[in-house]
């Protein structure tokens, strides 16, 4: 039985679970996979150099599947700006209609994504974020907690607090992300006012997850945990939830004894990640973004009986207590 709320009604979506981008991770098949299963796929942007490889991976997953899939597009300060008005028009004109930003908002893309029949979800760290976002234009929110794998900001609010906060302060409906792994999450997030959840980290221990596959087998087994996971590059403002591995902890070495970035960015470079979760499976060599909800990561399934399972439970434990 499908859970409907306001954001599956807007993004058109089964049920209301919501793939994490993944730098590198977050592929057409994954994607699509994500999205006939009735939850909504997203694509990242920052895996593609340019917007003709972005619109390359846009086809192929429209081959995969009929159903709404998303696009992420991470809008950070750069010496070399990438081009995100090129991303942003090469999936309009694809027929891409759910857009998803995150890092600065939008300011100076809404009113072209809009125009353009667009739905726009910002990604939040804070509920002031949120509120900019809503202030203009974009339809829903994504409200991230510290729990998070990735960059969950820098303000340490966790996804209770800043879901519940997010419920008393908001119009606009938001999606809770960070720390969201199973039913049991899926239920508390509505519970707080969410109308669905992100899941990230649970979907690397995927049958469809592009990675390899003793990646999957690390993620899954009892050697991950809600312990293995630790802050790196927080000094430089740019603050990830990362499994803490080798690299990881020379990074923060590095950075504690007060080194320019320039000193760590060869451990944390998303080249040398992607070598290590697609080519080596050396889990001691890159950076591998991880959220707390590792821990309730228990074996690698189809995406199609993960959503599943995860909407049937989250049921399952409304009615136990409704």
């Amino acid at each position: 039985m499908p859970i409907q709320t306001q954001v599956t009604n807007i993004l058109k979506i089964d049920h209301p679970v919501v793939q994490g981008a993944m730098q590198w991770i977050s592929l057409p098949a994954l994607v699509a996979s994500v999205s006939e299963a009735g939850g909504l796929g997203v694509l990242a942007a920052a895996t593609y150099p340019d917007k003709e490889a972005l619109r390359t991976a846009i086809r192929e997953t429209k081959s995969l599947t009929p159903k709404p899939f998303a696009l992420n597009v991470s809008i950070f300060p750069s010496l070399n700006v990438p081009d995100y008005h090129g991303y942003f028009a090469a999936a309009l004109d694809e027929g891409v209609r759910i857009i998803e930003t995150s890092g600065r908002a939008p300011v100076e893309y809404i009113d072209f994504l809009k125009k353009n029949g667009a739905v726009v979800m910002h990604k939040c760290t804070t509920v002031k974020h949120a509120l900019k976002a809503e202030s203009i234009g974009c339809d829903l929110v994504v409200i991230d907690g510290f729990e998070g794998g990735g960059h969950p900001g820098e303000s340490d609010i966790g996804s209770i607090v800043l879901a519940a906060r997010a419920a008393e302060s908001l119009d606009i409906p938001f999606i809770a992300c960070g720390g969201f792994s199973n039913g049991r999450g899926l239920a508390a997030a509505l519970m707080l006012g969410a109308g669905a959840i992100t899941m990230g980290t649970r979907f690397l221990a995927t049958k469809e997850c592009p990675i390899l596959p003793q990646i999957k087998k690390f993620v899954a087994g009892p050697d991950c945990t809600e312990h293995d996971t630790m802050l790196v590059m927080r000094k430089y403002r740019n603050t990830a939830r990362v499994y803490a591995n080798a690299t990881a902890k020379e990074a923060l070495r590095r950075e504690n004894a007060g080194k320019p970035f320039g000193d760590v960015a060869s451990l944390v470079s998303g080249q040398r990640g992607r070598k290590m979760v697609f080519e080596s499976g050396d889990l001691a060599d890159g950076l591998l973004s991880m959220g707390l909800s590792a821990g309730l990561v228990h074996d690698i399934i189809p995406v199609r009986e993960l959503i599943e399972r995860t909407v049937r439970e989250a049921i399952t434990v409304m009615k136990k207590y409704a």
